[in-house]
């Protein structure tokens, strides 16, 4: 359903232009978070890359689970909550695997990402963009 509406929209192949528009989108994100941070820090540096990496993934064409671990690795080093969610439910993507083929689920998807913004805005509103002071940083 989701090629179709693309294809409407762009014609044969949508990713043509959706992929050089979802790289500039990421890179203005990304330079957003580097201007918005005012106390540079180690401890902010890794909420910065936890940042960062999830707005690559959520602008990818394609997230396999295991792309999720380095965000998952740094997210260890801080409060936020939504990228273990997102580790598990991340695993409703091998549902779009077929024995035909590859054939994405519209409902599958909105089970993966709907509760993971969720959660991300939750921990946004909590203040929960703060990184664990450990003592050794």
């Amino acid at each position: 359903m989701e090629r179709s509406i693309g294809t409407a929209l762009v014609g044969y192949n949508p990713i043509h232009w959706i992929g050089p528009i979802n790289s500039v989108l990421v890179l203005l994100g990304i330079l957003f978070l580097a201007f918005r941070e005012r106390d540079a820090n180690l401890n902010s540096l890794f909420i910065q890359m936890v940042l960062a990496h999830s707005i690559y993934l959520f602008f990818a064409t394609t997230v396999h689970p295991w792309y999720l671990s380095l965000t998952a690795v740094l997210a260890i080093f801080t409060n936020t909550r939504y990228v273990f969610l997102w580790s598990a439910t991340i695993l409703l993507s091998y549902g779009a695997y077929k024995i035909e083929g590859v054939r994405e689920s519209t409902v599958l998807l909105l089970l993966e990402y709907v509760p993971v913004f969720i959660l991300l805005i939750l921990d946004k509103m909590e203040g929960r963009f703060k990184s664990i002071s450990t003592g050794y940083i």
